[in-house]
């Protein structure tokens, strides 16, 4: 496939890595699917470019990314505002931009959301592992992107057309991340494993994002959730899966959460509420109701 030099990485930041929908079909392997973290805003950078909904894009975790185009081309941003910036000046998020050849591109700090998505032209050119490009760094499944590297992207068979300078997202579809959640949950598969005052205990409570979360889980806290046992055989894990273990503390597992546990799982988040968690900061509340 015929690709084009586009980024000189000038900085990774906290841990920008390449990531698509994920890999399927490997969790029985012990490979989890990775993929982005904040599915909505990645398949709206895709959007916003005519890309293909699996393109590659970058995935950039609380700033600290500077990249230096390479060729002309045009990106879209979606996500958390990070600050981001073109040759110092700023620059929107939801929307699409034209970058030129030695243009620095800069994403210092969050404002609001955690993860933010940048997307070029026809995607981004990246290594393939079981089938995806999603990065995977706990399996050595690729890597994050570190000062010197260079990034290209396909080649596609026209220019994208002058329309889609200034193109942006509907405000309908732009999520305020700043607000608390509040996350449906679809109980199972342990729900009988908790008392009825233990389940409204946990719908009535609110729990705070702590600062140990990542690609693999959110650990909230809050009112204790008590199982009647925590003796479970390990089994498969869902995407949005909210384990308990002993403490009493939710964790909500994400993409590269381990592919079986055994803590109980009291339900499982609906993959959107999943994804706008994944955007709340340290400190942030969230709720949950029945789905």
């Amino acid at each position: 496939m015929n690709t084009i030099a586009t980024f000189e990485i000038l900085d990774g930041g906290l841990g920008a890595t390449i990531q698509n929908a994920g890999r399927f079909g490997w969790q029985r392997f012990g490979v989890p699917p990775s993929g982005a973290v904040d599915e909505h805003a990645f398949d709206w950078a895709n959007q916003l470019l005519d890309n293909p909904p699996d393109a590659p894009c970058v995935e950039i975790m609380m700033g600290g990314f500077r990249a230096r185009a390479l060729s002309d081309c045009w990106i879209a941003i979606a996500g958390a505002d990070l600050n981001a910036t073109l040759n110092d000046n700023r620059l929107a998020v939801w929307r699409t931009a034209k970058l030129r050849a030695d243009d620095v591109l800069e994403f210092f700090s969050c404002r609001t959301g955690l993860w933010c998505y940048l997307a070029v032209e026809g995607g981004f050119n990246a290594p393939e592992f079981f089938g995806s490009v999603s990065v995977y760094e706990r399996g050595k499944l690729g890597s994050s992107l570190k000062r010197g590297d260079a990034l290209s992207r396909k080649k596609i068979s026209c220019n994208i057309p002058d329309c889609i300078s200034g193109r942006f997202t509907a405000a309908v579809e732009v999520p305020d991340y700043s607000q608390p959640l509040t996350a449906r949950v679809v109980l199972g598969p342990q729900e009988d494993w908790f008392a009825q005052s233990e389940m409204q205990k946990f719908f009535d409570s609110k729990y705070k994002v702590t600062s140990q979360i990542d690609r693999v889980g959110y650990r909230l806290e809050g009112a204790p959730i008590r199982a009647e046992t925590h003796d479970i055989f390990s089994e498969g894990i869902a995407y949005g899966a909210i384990q308990v273990p002993e403490n009493g503390q939710p964790i909500v597992m994400m993409k590269d959460r381990p592919t079986v546990g055994g803590y109980p799982k009291i339900g499982t988040l609906l993959p959107e509420d999943t994804a706008r968690l994944a955007q709340c900061r340290t400190g942030q509340t969230v709720r949950f109701e029945k789905a």
